[in-house]
C-alpha cells in the first residue's frame, strides 16, 4: 500500500521517484511469429539478441529496481542464456522481481522448469484466442500455458495478457485462465499508433469488455487488469490523461543498452547504461527534456494507460 500511495503522491505532484522502479531490458527481438498486432517491424526492430557481457555490464549499472522485466520486441525465451540472465538480476538485486512476457510456444519441457527453478517472479503469456491479430498456434500455447500454470505452487504468478480486439476471443481467454487456474488476465488497448488499419473497440465497448470479463471473474480470485480502465483517484494523479502513470518510475533499455522513456519511444536515447549509472541517466539532461513534453508533443498520439481512446 505504502508502494501505491507514493506512487500516486508522485504523479499528482508530477515528480519521479529518486531512481526508476521498473527497468525493461530487450534481450532479444528477435522472435518466433509476426502477429498483425506487434509494430516491431514498424519500429524498425532489428532481430537480434542481446550479448550476454553486455547484460553484465546494464545489470551492473542498473542500481536496485523493484521489478526487472526481461522482455522487447521479441521472444524472450529464444534467448540462448535467459536463465542465467534471470541469476544475474536476482544476484544484484535480491529484492527485485523479475517478470517477463511470453507467447508460450516454447514454455515447455526443461526451459519451463528452469524458469520455475531460477525463481522467475512473474509469467505473462500472450494470447490472442481465435482472434485474427495474434499468431495462429493458440492450441499448443494453450497446453503450455496450463501445464505451467499446473507447477503450483512452485510458480509464483502467472497470467494471460490479450488484447482487446475480438470481444468474444478475449472472453474466451478470461474463461480459458478460470480452468487453468491462472492469477490474472491483463486487457491491453490496441496500438494503432504505427498501423492506423487495426480493428480497435471504441470507448464505451472497451469499458463494456472489461466490465464483462470481471463479472465472468467474480469471486473466482482471478485478477482482471486493464491499465485503461481506471479508478477516479487513478485517473486524478495522471490529471486525467494529461500524464503518464508509467514513466514516473518506469525505463526501458534497448539490446545495445541505451535507455529510453518507453518500450514505443526505443529511439529516444537518453543515455547509456553500459558506461553510466542508471540514476545518473534518470536524473539527466534527455530526460528531463523527454519530461518537459507533456502535456504534447511526442506523447499526445499515444493512449496506452490513458482512460480515454486518442
Amino acid at each position: 500500500m505504502m508502494h501505491e500511495a507514493r506512487k500516486f503522491l508522485r504523479c499528482l505532484f508530477k515528480r519521479v521517484s529518486v531512481t526508476p522502479e521498473e527497468v525493461q531490458v530487450e534481450i532479444t527481438n528477435r522472435c518466433n511469429f509476426t502477429c498483425a498486432m506487434c509494430p516491431r517491424e514498424a519500429l524498425g526492430v532489428d532481430p537480434v539478441d542481446m550479448d550476454f557481457s553486455l547484460f553484465e555490464r546494464i545489470a551492473a549499472n542498473m542500481g536496485r529496481p523493484r521489478t526487472v522485466v526481461l522482455t522487447g520486441w521479441g521472444e524472450p525465451l529464444l534467448h540462448p542464456r535467459l536463465l542465467d540472465m534471470v541469476k544475474l538480476v536476482m544476484l544484484g538485486s535480491p529484492r527485485a522481481g523479475v517478470r517477463l512476457t511470453t507467447n508460450g510456444y516454447l514454455l515447455e519441457g526443461g526451459l519451463a522448469r528452469g524458469l520455475v527453478e531460477v525463481g522467475v517472479h512473474q509469467v505473462s503469456i500472450s494470447m490472442e484466442g481465435e482472434s485474427t491479430i495474434g499468431h495462429t498456434a493458440h492450441e499448443k500455447v494453450k497446453e503450455n500455458a496450463a501445464c505451467f500454470a499446473a507447477m503450483r505452487p512452485r510458480v509464483r504468478s502467472v497470467g494471460l495478457q490479450v488484447v482487446m480486439a475480438d470481444e468474444e476471443a478475449v472472453q474466451g481467454v478470461v474463461r480459458f485462465a478460470l480452468e487453468a487456474d491462472m492469477d490474472f488476465v491483463n486487457l491491453v488497448r490496441v496500438d494503432r499508433t504505427m498501423n492506423d488499419s487495426l480493428p480497435k473497440l471504441d470507448a464505451v465497448r472497451e469499458r463494456e469488455l472489461v466490465g464483462r470479463c470481471r463479472r465472468i471473474a467474480s469471486g473466482s480470485g482471478l485478477d482482471i487488469r486493464c491499465a485503461n480502465f481506471q479508478s477516479f483517484a487513478v485517473r486524478l494523479a495522471g490529471h486525467f490523461d494529461r500524464y503518464c502513470l508509467r514513466t514516473d518510475s518506469y525505463v526501458y533499455v534497448n539490446v545495445e543498452g541505451d535507455v529510453s522513456p518507453c518500450c514505443l519511444l526505443r529511439a529516444y536515447k537518453c543515455g547509456s547504461l553500459v558506461d553510466r549509472e542508471i540514476k545518473e541517466i534518470w536524473h539527466g539532461e534527455g530526460f528531463a527534456r523527454f519530461r518537459r513534453s507533456y502535456p504534447a508533443g511526442i506523447c499526445s498520439k499515444c493512449d496506452m494507460v490513458k482512460y480515454n481512446i486518442v
